[in-house]
């Protein structure tokens, strides 16, 4: 699994988030962060201590591309108590 973290178009312009603009999607390039394997099932999984580092790098990732600040609750399943929290 990859995460997006720019768009390049045609012309050398990249931007962080993607364009709501259909016409110019044939001019876009994807700028990937690096490879992700997630391939473990984490579903019913409630602590975080075992979770998988590759799943630990995702995460970190995320959070740090999307500059968050807040606790990060990570959902494991449909029910409301499938949840850990990450930080």
């Amino acid at each position: 699994m990859q995460i997006a973290k720019s768009y390049k178009f045609n012309w050398d312009i990249y931007v962080d988030t993607l364009p709501h603009l259909p016409e110019i999607y044939k001019s876009l390039t994807v700028q990937y962060t690096d490879q992700f394997t997630l391939k473990w099932d984490i579903s019913e999984l409630k602590d975080k201590k075992k979770l998988p580092i590759s799943y630990k790098n995702y995460f970190d990732a995320k959070i740090e591309l999307l500059n968050f600040k807040w606790k990060v609750w990570i959902g494991t399943g449909v029910w409301r108590n499938d949840f850990f929290i990450y930080k």
